[in-house]
């Protein structure tokens, strides 16, 4: 379901949609004398390219020879971090967790914390929506005094895979 457009010496030729394979293809297009044919890609947003959004078919292309080009994409990720206060401080027993609004949480991108921290909303969590490729995400908390940590502080989930979507509970 992904845009691909065909040029020919700049003049769109035509625009179709990638199939379940996620190909796409022209065929019989002839020559282009002087010119080239352009093969490009329409990125949805939360998607960031890992290739060019274009590529270049110089020409004369040769008779009968294919041409291909591939895209590749990686789907942008979310991280949340949520805080519960657990009533009793026994983690095996259910139900007496409840969300801690206005909690600080923070975002660490390859080791490094982005500042400032953010606070958790009424259902004790708090998202970074839309991360790109390339890094490896860990969310940390601070533990005022007077509080007790059941869980670590800190949770390293590693480098983002493509769509992935990453949460953990600090409590």
């Amino acid at each position: 379901g992904w845009t691909v457009n065909l040029t020919k010496t700049g003049v769109v030729q035509g625009t179709q949609q990638t199939g379940a394979n996620g190909c796409y293809q022209w065929t019989d297009l002839g020559p282009v004398p002087g010119g080239y044919y352009d093969v490009s890609e329409v990125v949805p947003a939360g998607w960031t390219p890992t290739s060019p959004t274009s590529h270049n078919f110089a020409s004369p292309p040769q008779s009968g020879a294919p041409y291909s080009f591939t895209f590749t994409n990686f789907k942008n990720v979310d991280v949340q971090a949520c805080k519960l206060k657990d009533a009793d401080g026994n983690l095996a027993t259910t139900g007496d967790q409840t969300p801690i609004a206005g909690w600080t949480v923070y975002l660490s991108i390859d080791g490094g914390r982005q500042l400032p921290g953010q606070l958790t909303g009424w259902d004790g969590c708090y998202t970074w929506t839309n991360l790109g490729p390339g890094h490896s995400y860990d969310v940390e908390e601070d533990v005022p005094a007077g509080w007790v940590a059941l869980t670590p502080t800190s949770y390293d989930f590693g480098p983002a895979t493509s769509g992935g979507s990453y949460s953990f509970t600090f409590i």
